[in-house]
Parts: structure tokens; C-alpha cells; sequence
């Protein structure tokens, strides 16, 4: 699983997602979504740059996952992260603890952005 990277355009800001919770970000349709409202393309292994009117976007998005992840029981989130040849769900686990820290840090680090009104390099 590959982890995703965020950094401010012209500057040494930076913040990494682990391949759990990026993937787990695109299994749950997190990117698909902001991709219909924004009519961005963020893929899986591509490269994109967000400007502060999509970085809020994105930041309200965060918001409502976590929220989610805060109102689960479970102490694990189970997802599909890909297909067998035999089109065989391959199912991974994340920890719940970890992709809030994480997901809290995005929210963090893209606020910043937004209030520098800087844009930030997705690299999903």
C-alpha cells in the first residue's frame, strides 16, 4: 500500500499519510467525492495540486470522516483495498486510533495552508 504526501507549494511543509489510511481514503470513496464536487481528478498514484477553494473543500471532508471514525464502536476499520484475479475482495484492517491522528494531522497541516492561502501538492 502506498502512503500519499501533502506539501506546500514553495515551501519545506510537508506531511505523509501511512498506505493504511491512504488507501482506506480511497476505499471509502473519500477522493471520488471530492473529485464530483470539486470536478477534480485526484487519483491513486498521481499527482495534483489543490488551491485554497479545493483545500476547504477537502478540510469539510476530513471533518465528517472523522467524526465518523469518532462515532464507531470498532477499534479497527475494515475495508476493501483491491481484487484477486478472481475478483476476490482483498480486505485490510486500520486501526481506528491511527487513522484519526492521522486524519486530524491533514486537517491540521491543509487549515495552515488555507490560512497562508497557499496551495498544497497531492501526491495520492
Amino acid at each position: 500500500m502506498q502512503r500519499s504526501f501533502f506539501w506546500v507549494e514553495g515551501c519545506d511543509a510537508k506531511l505523509t499519510l501511512s498506505g493504511l489510511v491512504s488507501e482506506w481514503l480511497f476505499s471509502s470513496g473519500f477522493w471520488k467525492n471530492i473529485n464530483a464536487i470539486q470536478g477534480t481528478i485526484f487519483d491513486q498514484y498521481e499527482e495534483d495540486e489543490a488551491d485554497v477553494s479545493t483545500l476547504e473543500v477537502v478540510i469539510n471532508a476530513l471533518e465528517k470522516h472523522i467524526l465518523g471514525l469518532r462515532a464507531l464502536r470498532a477499534q479497527t476499520v475494515e475495508f476493501v483495498s483491491g481484487w484477486t484475479q478472481d475478483r476476490v475482495a482483498i480486505r485490510a484492517c486500520v486501526s481506528k486510533d491511527l487513522a484519526l491522528s492521522e486524519l486530524i494531522d491533514l486537517r491540521r497541516f491543509l487549515i495552515k495552508a488555507v490560512a497562508n492561502k497557499s496551495k498544497v501538492i497531492f501526491s495520492l
